[in-house]
């Protein structure tokens, strides 16, 4: 397997063989990003910072659902350990060429696009896509199917700081991607595939694990409703569980209108087409057509439903599709567009910001301000944190973690959730090791603080490692550690030691940890904001809030079980 090096500022590429000890201690995706980013932390802002774009270490093999891919770098967002999860083409594409990690360094005078075909890197000058959103881009450099597309639009190029990388019709989006090709000026890394990329399947046990795993895929009873909406359901779901942030999170539930509005059966009428990632039968991604546009467009997620619905107050499924239709062409992630905008909605509401209320028209025209950096756009392109800078009495407003918005998930019902939000290596990512799930089984415990230190670590560990292995958390319903270790072991021809998801997922959240403390963070950043941690909330028959002391109690059990200072 190997590392292309991409220098930027002399426009070089060179091959490097990643040694089989470091795929064996680090897998790939997140554990081997974050260990080679480990070698050379830098600030997001200094040219000769490296961004990785590391393929999960199954990723483009016929396994189930083995198509994710991470980006790794600091946050231009947070300042922070950055590491964006992504699904796709792209990452199994790169894999045909027999490349596992792209680490991109230096920067550009002058716009680029590069190719990757046939084992061969090449330049382009990208000056005629500069200023073309990320549809445009994909539809002149991808038509040909048998490539893949990792671009920026014009939120990257203006250095919106939750601009994110589009892959064809995928994104990294959380933590500024994006930021990072706007301000090395590289446009776009195209990817052709190479037709020999199946080889593995001929493997005599690949075909026996593959046979298994589709077994299991075939026996697990999943919902008929998940299969048919997938993750729109969840907005049922959480805000029958009272964890859905409505309103900037001023409330946790959705009226009975509202979700009639936005919930799953809603959602359902305008979806058109379904499509699903490399290797991948579940096919998650859903197609719309709405009063918008003439064309049916890719259709927002759960999360993007939330952010740019509920969250701002928009119960328009036409519009909540627009809205998120805009944030993918100008390549802006939907959870801190959509938070950041809530926020703004709530300060005006206020009086505490001076402008026109915040209308479903005025949250369309705000993404394109964003996305252009024009206007008040300017501001909300720095994301919510440090747009509340400019505006006295705002901070309270905000809901984050180290300066990342908070998703569509309310940990106020479940507070391993509120320790797993601040200690995270990335902030406020519900990806890497939320604890609701396993809360709700016992409602009985959630709101409390025994024993949530343990849980919070055993999640995130189990996390860290399921993103190096390259396996969709989705599959993960009916995938489990023996299938992803056995995944592993036959296409690599090692034997992986017991206890091998909570032994490798603590290695890389401490490597995570080392990383975000030469990047500054301390103790003070494990936190979350007083949205947070003091605003009651009325939760299953009672009002409550965590609080400094509750909370506290927690993280000085997780320090001490992660053996931190």
């Amino acid at each position: 397997m190997q590392l292309l090096k991409i220098n930027l500022s002399n426009l070089s590429a060179k091959k490097q063989t990643l040694e089989p000890k470091i795929i064996e201690n680090w897998l790939g995706g997140r554990g081997l990003g974050a260990y080679l980013y480990s070698q050379d932390i830098r600030p997001p802002d200094d040219p000769l910072n490296s961004v990785f774009i590391v393929t999960g270490a199954v990723t483009g093999s016929p396994i189930i659902s083995a198509s994710r891919s991470v980006v790794v770098s600091s946050s231009p967002l947070t300042g922070f350990y950055q590491a964006s999860n992504f699904g796709g083409f792209f990452g199994a594409y790169l894999r045909s060429q027999n490349i596992m990690a792209l680490q991109i360094t230096g920067k550009t005078e002058n716009p680029v696009w590069i190719s990757i075909e046939n084992g061969q890197v090449e330049f382009h000058d990208a000056t005629n896509l500069w200023g073309k959103n990320t549809l445009k881009v994909q539809s002149t450099l991808g038509a040909d199917k048998s490539y893949s597309v990792g671009c920026i639009g014009r939120g990257g190029e203006n250095l919106a700081r939750f601009a994110c990388l589009k892959f064809d019709d995928r994104a990294a989006g959380r933590t500024g991607t994006g930021w990072h090709f706007g301000y090395k000026k590289l446009k776009a890394i195209v990817v052709k595939r190479n037709q020999t990329m199946s080889q593995t399947a001929n493997k005599p046990e690949v075909t026996e694990l593959i046979k298994d795993l589709t077994k299991k895929r075939l026996e697990y009873e999943q919902s008929p409703d998940f299969l048919s909406h997938c993750t729109p359901i969840a907005t049922n779901i959480s805000s029958n569980s009272q964890t859905y942030p409505a309103s900037n999170y001023r409330r946790n539930h959705l009226t009975a209108e509202e979700l009639n509005s936005i919930g799953y059966k809603a959602f359902q009428k305008i979806v058109t087409k379904k499509s699903a990632c490399w290797s991948c039968p579940l096919a998650c991604t859903r197609y719309v057509k709405t009063s918008y546009r003439q064309e049916e467009i890719h259709g927002p997620e759960y999360e993007s439903i939330w952010a740019l619905g509920a969250s701002c107050g928009n119960f328009d499924l036409n519009a909540i599709s627009e809205a998120a239709y805009l944030c993918d062409d100008y390549g802006l992630d939907t959870i801190s567009t959509g938070a950041t905008i809530a926020w703004y909605k709530e300060c005006v509401e206020k009086g505490l910001i001076n402008d026109q209320p915040v209308t479903i028209e005025k949250e369309l025209e705000l993404i394109k301000l964003i996305g252009d950096r024009k206007g008040i756009g300017d501001v909300l392109a720095e994301g919510s944190i440090r747009a509340a800078e400019k505006f006295p009495g705002t901070p309270s407003n905000l809901a984050h973690a180290k300066g990342l918005e908070l998703p569509a998930w309310d940990p106020r019902g479940t507070w391993g959730g509120i320790l797993h939000y601040a200690t995270c290596p990335t902030g406020g990512d519900h990806c890497k090791g939320l604890t609701l799930w396993a809360e709700l089984a016992d409602k009985s415990t959630a709101l409390s603080t025994e024993n949530k230190a343990a849980l919070v670590i055993s999640e995130q560990n189990q996390s860290a490692f399921r993103d190096s292995i390259g396996i969709c958390m989705f599959a993960g319903d009916f995938l489990d550690n023996d299938s992803y270790i056995k995944s592993f072991e036959v296409l690599f021809n090692v034997e992986l030691p017991a206890n091998t998801p909570q032994e490798f997922g603590e290695r890389i959240v401490q490597k995570e940890r080392e990383i975000n403390k030469k990047l500054g963070l301390t103790k003070e950043n494990d936190s979350v904001p007083t949205r947070i941690m003091d605003y009651p909330m009325e939760i299953r028959d009672q009002t409550i809030a965590i609080g400094k002391e509750n909370f506290e109690k927690m993280l000085t059990e997780y320090y001490r079980l992660r053996g931190w200072e």
